[in-house]
């Protein structure tokens, strides 16, 4: 992750706003979205880390379903589809 720019340091530093989640989250919306989304995913995988008991089935479903998308991007059901679809059956 590259350094934050200037003026976007997480240290408290005298005369400026505590360290807060708030204060730190504006800081860090200041960064580039590369590093955003970095953080972003450290952060996931630090929460959620991959304990290997995951269903090889689903793995396997899901592979195909991204292998599928990204095969033919144009081949999507939007969510007002859906939605329109869900009211029909009500």
């Amino acid at each position: 992750m590259r350094r934050p720019p200037a003026g976007g340091s997480l240290h408290a530093t005298p005369g400026r706003r505590p360290m807060t989640p708030a204060t730190v989250f504006d800081v860090i919306r200041t960064w580039p979205i590369e590093d955003q989304l970095e953080l972003a995913n450290r952060l996931w995988d630090e929460l959620a880390p991959d304990d290997g008991d995951a269903d090889p089935e689903l793995d396997a479903e899901l592979d195909r379903r991204i292998a599928a998308s990204e095969a033919d991007p144009t081949n999507v059901v939007t969510w007002e589809e859906i939605a329109a679809g869900f009211r029909k059956r009500q």
